[in-house]
């Protein structure tokens, strides 16, 4: 959470950072924040072809 704070503060929208004074609300169940969408792009990761990480024990 720490981290999703810190990198949506830095997110510039219309030249405006609108997180900055922004408390995120933390969905554990979808994992995903709730009330600033531009932010889940970085709760995962997106792995390069061949570079996957296989869910499925």
């Amino acid at each position: 959470m720490a981290n999703l704070a810190i990198r949506g503060a830095d997110l510039k929208i219309d030249n405006k950072y609108p997180a900055r004074n922004l408390k995120l609300l933390w969905d554990k169940n979808a994992m995903r924040v709730t009330n600033f969408d531009a932010v889940n792009q970085f709760v995962k990761r997106t792995y390069r072809p061949g570079w996957e990480i296989n869910y499925q024990l």
